[in-house]
């Protein structure tokens, strides 16, 4: 029966958690709520985070955390923005928050990661999988 649920959630939810997941990497320095986008993109917050989960196999917050956590390591590697400006850029209005999140998600603080030769594919971030990973 689950597997029939979620070949039917797929099938009719498929575009509506598409423009969700885009929004989302698209506004990632807001700190947008799941009630938010629930109203933005009228679903349920219920059904919504079912949806999500089952597309993309992970939780909205989740999702959020770790593209927030990638663009910020691309922005560490590639640029010479201080940590309180990526902070900013990612959505974290404190700096020593975003750092331990940082640190949480990819075992290194933000100056580690930007000191190392380490790249942000070679780093298994806590609990994600990801389908492009080497």
């Amino acid at each position: 029966m689950k597997n029939k649920d979620n070949e039917y959630i797929r099938k009719c939810y498929k575009v509506k958690v598409d423009k969700i997941r885009e929004y989302l990497i698209n506004n990632l320095e807001d700190n947008v709520t799941n009630a938010q986008l629930s109203e933005k993109f009228d679903i349920t917050m219920t059904l919504m985070k079912k949806c999500f989960k089952c597309m993309n196999g992970i939780p909205i917050n989740a999702f959020i955390r770790n593209e927030k956590m990638k663009l910020a390591a691309d922005l560490l590697k590639n640029t010479k923005h201080s940590v309180t400006e990526i902070a900013g850029k990612v959505g974290y209005n404190n700096s020593s928050k975003f750092s331990a999140a940082f640190k949480n998600i990819t075992g290194m603080s933000p100056i580690e990661y930007r000191k190392s030769d380490v790249r942000l594919e070679h780093l298994r971030l806590n609990g994600v999988e990801e389908k492009n990973r080497d």
